[in-house]
């Protein structure tokens, strides 16, 4: 006799399950389910108005401790980071992040003891960051949110500060290759025995040829007087008052600096709208 995997009570020969029984374990497992994501959604709604300023911590602490049998630790502070997440892109992609927006921001993640790479699993603290420090160019400061741990290959001038650093960045420089095209071999004469004269060779004519290539991978330091690059074989820093021209790219700048035989220099960053903006801005200051 086979015993019911739900009840516990007797099924019926080779039988472990009543059908009454399933059906009424498969409803409630739906009815979970269905309250879950509501739940799920409920949280991430209220959070996000929260991080927004719309909404008092201690309205979103309360919504956590009335549904804190649906979900463990776990799930809770993913919900919460998710909801950060969806606030920061919102101000974001309105207009230039406000102090207020910050502040609030910031407080949500002060509120529930958010480290940085939490906040930062898809890159919207990398991105509030960088809004902020935009934001105080345009107000005319110079930022100082940058901090790094360890040494740094720049040695910097007495009240230079960084304003940013970039990691892992190509460096490009055009360069110009010649080649020869169109030889001849030309026509040998016997003058005596073992002497010939060679009329009419010649190697071609010369074509030069330019490609912008990947020099060197390094570190990009932008502070607020200069631009330094360090890599494992190149390293400089160019000055704002010597930069002609600066090409935005979608993933990085070219600058054009003011000196005799100057090549155009190419940076890949990763981010090509704030490094654009924050050059921009900085020449100006």
């Amino acid at each position: 006799m086979g015993i019911c995997k739900y009840c516990s009570k007797p099924a019926g020969l080779f039988r472990d399950r009543h059908k009454e029984c399933e059906e009424k374990f498969l409803e409630e497992k739906r009815r979970k389910e269905v309250k879950a994501e509501s739940d799920k959604k409920e949280i991430i709604s209220v959070a996000e108005a929260v991080a927004l300023g719309k909404c008092t911590i201690e309205e979103l602490k309360t919504k956590l401790m009335s549904i804190s049998e649906s979900f463990d630790e776990f799930n809770r502070k993913r919900f919460l980071i998710e909801a950060w997440e969806r606030a920061a892109n919102h101000c974001l992609e309105e207009s230039i992040l406000s102090k207020e927006e910050e502040s609030s921001l910031m407080a949500f993640l002060n509120a529930f003891s958010m480290k940085q790479d939490d906040a930062d699993h898809e890159g919207a603290y990398t991105k509030l960051a960088q809004a902020a420090i935009l934001r105080d160019l345009m107000e005319g400061k110079v930022p100082q949110r940058m901090t790094v741990q360890g040494s740094l290959p720049f040695i910097f001038k007495k009240d230079e500060k960084l304003v940013w650093l970039f990691k892992g960045v190509k460096y490009f420089e055009p360069k110009t290759t010649r080649s020869f095209v169109g030889g001849s071999h030309g026509v040998s004469i016997r003058i005596a025995r073992g002497i010939y004269y060679r009329v009419g060779a010649f190697k071609g004519h010369p074509v030069e040829t330019t490609q912008t290539m990947q020099l060197d991978t390094g570190m990009l330091g932008i502070t607020d007087q200069h631009i330094y690059f360090a890599g494992g074989a190149i390293s400089f820093r160019v000055p704002y008052g010597k930069i002609v021209t600066v090409t935005p790219h979608s993933d990085g700048i070219s600058i054009q600096r003011d000196a005799a035989n100057a090549k155009p220099q190419s940076f890949i960053v990763g981010d090509g709208w704030f490094i654009n903006n924050l050059v921009a801005n900085l020449s100006k200051l």
